[in-house]
């Protein structure tokens, strides 16, 4: 079976601060898989470069195989569309539970 997900060696900084340092990450199809951390620890960034919003400063992304950092228009979305994220408040529906804004 090919893996969904495959996150080696991630690294991102900003102004020189590093905030993920060498992440490695598996997830397989139809895994799901939840990040949790204190503010501040790099959640946010992760995901960010997960869906290529941010560029790593190194490692390799790959989703079903293709290489995310080498991806540009059309390949790029079709790659993201892989990928279920739900940013921070702001994105969410207030009305709806939080299972209800995960699967709109």
């Amino acid at each position: 079976m090919m893996t969904a997900l495959s996150v080696r060696g991630l690294t991102h900084a900003y102004a020189g601060t590093p905030v993920l340092r060498a992440v490695d990450l598996d997830v397989q199809p139809g895994q799901v898989v939840a990040v949790v951390g204190p503010s501040g620890a790099g959640k946010t960034t992760l995901f960010r470069c997960l869906t290529r919003l941010v560029r790593a400063d190194a490692g390799v992304l790959e989703v079903f195989g293709a290489d995310l950092q080498q991806l540009e228009g059309s390949a790029l979305r079709d790659a993201r569309r892989e990928l279920g994220l739900v940013f921070q408040s702001y994105n969410l529906v207030r009305r709806l539970s939080a299972l209800q804004n995960v699967l709109v």
